[in-house]
């Protein structure tokens, strides 16, 4: 069963545009790494834009656990995040607005992780359903990321 997701506002990076966990409006996949496991997230994603292709149906927000990164070196590791929006904001097809394809969320303290009963995303990527309204459907981190995106996303689709 669905609980409350999390009361927590993060700001994306490039679009500025908040993200709060517990009022999204469309089915929201949190995909949850850290600079060395930003390799897994792309089989995720297809997985899910297989399904549903575009942000108005279902929404992707990758969250960055930026907690190892010391305050006195935020604008460095900010910079970076810029660069990888940049270079993402490139492939998204003509026509769209980047801004609904490419959510980079920093998480400087992992509030999301430690809230959905993720550890730790350091060997492998994590991810986490909200369903629109704010419920929390499941947080997920293991083989097989992008099939279970899938199923948790129809959960949320269903309770919706």
């Amino acid at each position: 069963m669905a609980e409350p997701a999390p009361d927590i506002t993060l700001t994306a990076v490039a679009s500025k545009r908040k993200i709060a966990l517990n009022a999204v409006a469309t089915p929201t996949l949190l995909i949850l790494f850290e600079q060395g496991t930003a390799g897994q997230i792309d089989p995720v994603v297809s997985a899910v834009r297989d399904a549903w292709p575009t942000a108005d149906l279902v929404q992707i927000a990758n969250v960055v656990d930026l907690r190892k990164f010391p305050r006195i070196v935020r604008k460095v590791a900010e910079t970076l995040l810029n660069n990888s929006y940049n270079q993402n904001a490139r492939n998204v097809k003509e026509g769209r607005d980047p801004a609904d394809y490419v959510i980079i969320l920093p998480d400087w303290q992992a509030r999301v992780m430690k809230a959905v009963g993720i550890e730790n995303v350091s060997a492998r990527i994590a991810i986490a359903v909200v369903a629109p309204g704010g419920r929390l459907i499941g947080a997920y981190q293991g083989e097989g990321e992008g099939a279970k995106a899938v199923e948790l996303l129809r959960a949320a689709i269903a309770e919706h």
